[in-house]
């Protein structure tokens, strides 16, 4: 297996699995909720519920927010900003609609 399908064939495992485990645990937190159960301990280490903050700004903020991105725009246009680059790899798979096996995913071999 080139190096290609293999990396294609572990970012479809990712995202199955990301996918199977999003699904759990979002199971599991309405039955710890429903149940009352804030942490559970288990050998395979503790699940805790917890609360994360989400924040709802007014408006002004919101619009001190706009004119900070238009700022930081002009700024990039101008040349003012400053910028780095570093590579990095991009891989986007077909649908799993349209996939039927991972050896659909790149067509023939790269070698």
């Amino acid at each position: 297996m080139d190096k290609y399908h293999q990396l294609a064939e572990l970012k479809k495992q990712i995202s199955d699995l990301k996918e199977e485990a999003d699904v759990l645990q979002a199971e599991l937190l309405e039955e710890m909720i429903t149940g009352g159960i804030l942490q559970q301990k288990t050998t395979y280490g503790t699940f805790s519920v917890g609360n994360r903050k989400n924040w709802n700004y007014p408006e002004y903020v919101r619009e001190v927010e706009e004119e900070v991105k238009l700022t930081k725009k002009k700024a990039q246009r101008r040349g003012d900003a400053e910028y780095s680059k570093s590579p990095f790899l991009s891989f986007r798979a077909k649908p799993k609609e349209e996939i039927d096996d991972i050896n659909d995913l790149l067509g023939p071999s790269i070698h």
